[in-house]
């Protein structure tokens, strides 16, 4: 039997390792943090545990990735849905993302008046229940080209040809279509988009737009934080037989004439095996690969010269009074120094759970866009002043819109920087979330979890399909079933 390593324990990383053991295929999986997680992962103070960067979890519905996979792995990581599953303030009002359509549509209505509204979100709900009974009917695809698409649409499922037209259109020529000019509602959008696609109106493809708008209809809380069901996948993973190495940093890969892989860890540790899955974004593989694999993975990191990243905000807190949901957007009406944004997302901890934080107190997380060039080549002064300053600006947005739920002390207050994310996840320049989704170039021009080595894979948010969890993990659904079918495994 073929030998799997899998680098990198994220949600990528950590499904595609599962997965291969889970059907038997000997899979060894190197981390070089102390937990596993990645960007979802966790740090803590005292009686505060606080998720360094994605808060959230989607796509949990049985016909949906996260779905699919703790099916097959038969764990059931406890989450709570939320409804509202988050509020919005801007301009002064709280605009409440409920998770009935019909729910949402009068809530829009009343907050960016009628037009359009019932027929806009009619047809972004359309569009993303049709991407996703095509996903979850086609778990073996890639984007290895446009023609793959092409070959998976049947007689029997022409609709899904509109699928593809929707892909090379966008927010902005739906709202221009149905009439809808209101700089509110655009400017609502846009910071939404901002989050699950890490794109805008005028750029994001309305295919992949549609399952980001609606994306907050299912929106669930992980009970014990972001790490706690990657945990579980871990778990599955060694009771199954897995190799798991903590602390585990790889700084080289070489591929042999024998058309196998080896694997060479800071400790000067090696690993031997035919299949390497690299859960690492491209711009870091032409650090730790040679000749041909360096050679082309630097050319296609030069097609995307840069990528978004996060500054990030932790704290704990005293909790006044119940709050409705544990997701918030704040708005700001002034721009936000050195972020390229003009809101935050807010993550608080649950009020039952106790692993984040005690009783009547809470654990927050903020984050919020930013461009790495604003975080390197300073001085330590410099760069300490920035971030003094991207801090006060957002707690005094925050605390003037929980005055009255939140106290205003707060605990082990900590900020990171993409230099702070490059530190703690080794991701080049901190970026995190991907690769944009836009038109131009296609979204079926991202990166290939397919590389042209065989026997070398890529997985995570740098490759189609991209941003977040769900994303990420149908990426390793599709390519756990490419590499059974590419090495014949029965």
């Amino acid at each position: 039997m073929k030998k799997a390593i899998v680098i990198g324990a994220g949600y990528g990383g950590l499904t595609t390792a599962a997965l291969l053991q889970n059907r038997g295929v000997p899979t060894t999986l190197l981390e070089a943090h102390s937990y596993v997680g990645g960007c979802a992962s966790f740090f803590r103070r005292k009686n505060f545990l606080f998720d360094v960067g994605a808060t959230t979890f989607s796509g949990l519905l049985p016909h949906q990735p996260l779905g699919k996979l703790f099916l097959e792995l038969k764990i059931q990581p406890k989450f709570l849905k939320l409804d509202p599953g988050m509020i919005i303030f801007q301009d002064g009002k709280e605009i409440f993302r409920y998770a009935s359509l019909q729910d949402w549509i009068f809530e829009c209505e009343k907050k960016f008046g009628k037009q359009g509204q019932r027929d806009f979100w009619e047809i972004i709900y359309r569009i993303n229940q049709s991407a996703w009974k095509f996903l979850s009917e086609n778990s073996n695809f890639s984007n290895s080209s446009i023609f793959e698409f092409i070959k998976l649409i049947k007689i029997s499922n022409l609709s899904n040809f509109k699928l593809l037209l929707q892909s090379f259109q966008t927010i902005k020529n739906l709202l221009q279509k149905l009439k809808i000019q209101n700089e509110k509602f655009e400017n609502f959008l846009q910071e939404q988009l901002l989050i699950t696609t890490q794109s805008t109106i005028e750029q994001a493809p309305l295919l992949t737009a549609a399952m980001g708008l609606a994306y907050p209809s299912e929106t669930y809380y992980p009970m014990g934080g972001m790490y706690k069901p990657a945990q579980e996948i871990l778990n599955h993973f060694l009771m199954k037989g897995g190799n798991f190495y903590k602390n585990t940093q790889v700084v080289r890969i070489t591929k042999t004439h024998s058309k196998e892989y080896v694997v060479t860890t800071k400790e000067n540790k090696k690993f031997e095996g035919e299949i390497v899955v690299c859960n690492l974004p491209i711009w870091n593989i032409p650090q730790i690969t040679e000749g041909e694999i360096a050679n082309y993975y630097t050319k296609l990191s030069h097609k995307y010269p840069t990528a978004p990243a996060a500054f990030v905000i932790n704290f704990g807190v005293n909790v006044l009074s119940n709050l409705p949901t544990c997701y918030y957007q704040i708005h700001s009406q002034n721009p936000i120094p050195y972020c390229n944004a003009n809101a935050f997302f807010v993550s608080l901890s649950h009020k039952e759970d106790r692993e984040r934080a005690l009783e009547n107190q809470a654990s927050v997380t903020i984050s919020i866009h930013t461009h790495p060039k604003d975080w390197y080549g300073l001085s330590k002064e410099q760069y300490l002043q920035r971030k003094n300053e991207v801090v006060q600006v957002i707690l005094n947005k925050f605390d003037s819109y929980f005055q009255n739920h939140l106290g205003s002390e707060k605990y082990f207050l900590s900020s990171g920087s993409p230099k702070t994310f490059e530190d703690y996840t080794l991701r080049h320049k901190g970026y995190v979330g991907g690769i944009p989704h836009t038109v131009k170039p296609h979204l079926f021009q991202m990166p290939s979890s397919i590389s042209p080595f065989f026997g070398f894979y890529l997985v995570g948010d740098t490759v189609f399909p991209g941003q977040g969890t769900p994303a990420v993990v149908y990426s390793a659904l599709c390519l756990v079933e490419k590499i059974f079918k590419l090495h014949k495994f029965s």
